[in-house]
């Protein structure tokens, strides 16, 4: 039940009092726990206790799952922390996390935000499945670092393979 109140809280960005319920669980905090302050901090765009978390979280031996990851990631991507979101992304295949669809999207987000775009783009291109989401990280990446020519026909395949729309 503290899982649930402190998920609605960090989900309705009531970060305060999420972290209030997180501090309070008793015994061992579940994976779904630290998972969603961390998210809840990195939603809100306090990156450095997202991280800090994340670093807490390894410390008491819980480990991450995709949807950890996607936050931490999001949190190197608003920090502009490419040498951490290397380190994360090293992490994350020395691990064996699932590299799903959110979670590469949030790596080229976060490759391009931090000034690899060659690196997004690698990432882009090894996905299997791509949505709507993926293709807008990539061709916003690609307009930010000026490639402009390259954002627009990336578009017009999107459109002419008429990519599905994402839910999550």
């Amino acid at each position: 039940m503290q899982t649930g109140l402190l998920n609605l809280y960090a989900k309705c960005e009531e970060v305060a009092l999420a972290r209030t319920v997180f501090d309070g669980m008793v015994g061992d905090k579940n994976l779904a726990a630290w998972s969603a302050m961390i998210g809840g901090y990195s939603r809100v765009g306090m990156v450095n206790e997202a991280l800090g978390l994340f670093r807490e979280m390894q410390a008491a031996d819980v480990n991450p799952d995709e949807v950890t990851m996607v936050s931490v990631i999001s949190a190197c991507a608003k920090a502009g922390a490419l040498d951490l979101g290397r380190w994360v992304h090293a992490f994350i295949d020395r691990k064996g996390i699932t590299v799903d669809l959110e979670l590469s999207t949030a790596l080229i987000d976060m490759y391009a935000k931090c000034g690899l775009i060659e690196r997004a783009k690698g990432v882009f291109d090894a996905m299997a499945e791509r949505d709507t989401k993926a293709w807008s990280a990539m061709i916003v990446g690609l307009a930010i670092h000026g490639l402009v020519e390259v954002a627009l026909k990336l578009f017009s395949r999107m459109l002419e393979l008429k990519v599905k729309r994402s839910f999550y």
